[in-house]
């Protein structure tokens, strides 16, 4: 004698088989269209984890939705107290050359702008230890987002037909 949870497994099991085989292509069996995976049979599922902006490299970047290539300013720019000529003082952002009888002839004093003050790679690279940085940046399109025969565009994304 066969166990009754057998059997029952054994319906269930062969029911379902029975459907599948009559679910082809993502259309139902009245042939209407609506299906399980779209309403075109090559719309696929688009699926996985978009790869987060800051991790794709500048090429990478630039294909990705919601991604784009930025510049920003880093670094610590040095103090004005650092410089010791006059010229080199007012260079910086912040600082200022008040002279006196000193042997440099002055001192430089002030509040020095921060790196992140600077928002093109020219005036960023002209404060001491401020240097321009290209970076991605944005928040990733989902794959969920994004129509089956667009998916693989997507870093991260793949479609499930």
């Amino acid at each position: 004698m066969r166990h009754p949870i057998f059997l029952l497994s054994f319906v269930l099991l062969s029911s379902a088989l029975g459907l599948s085989a009559c679910v082809q292509g993502g259309q139902e069996p009245n042939g209407s269209g609506a299906g399980l995976i779209g309403d075109r049979p090559d719309s696929g599922v688009c699926g996985g984890e978009a790869v987060a902006c800051f991790m794709l490299d500048s090429e990478s970047c630039d294909v990705a939705d919601g991604c784009s290539v930025v510049g920003a300013c880093t670094g610590y720019a040095a103090r004005c107290g650092y410089w010791r000529a006059q010229g080199a003082c007012e260079a910086q952002v912040g600082c200022e050359w008040s002279p006196d009888d000193s042997e440099d002839g002055g001192s430089c004093g002030g509040v020095v702008a921060s790196c992140d003050h600077f928002g093109d790679p020219d005036s960023c690279s002209d404060q001491l230890n401020c240097h321009w940085e290209l970076f991605c940046g944005g928040l990733a399109t989902s794959c969920e987002e994004r129509p089956g025969d667009d998916c693989e565009t997507q870093p991260g994304c793949s479609a499930d037909y």
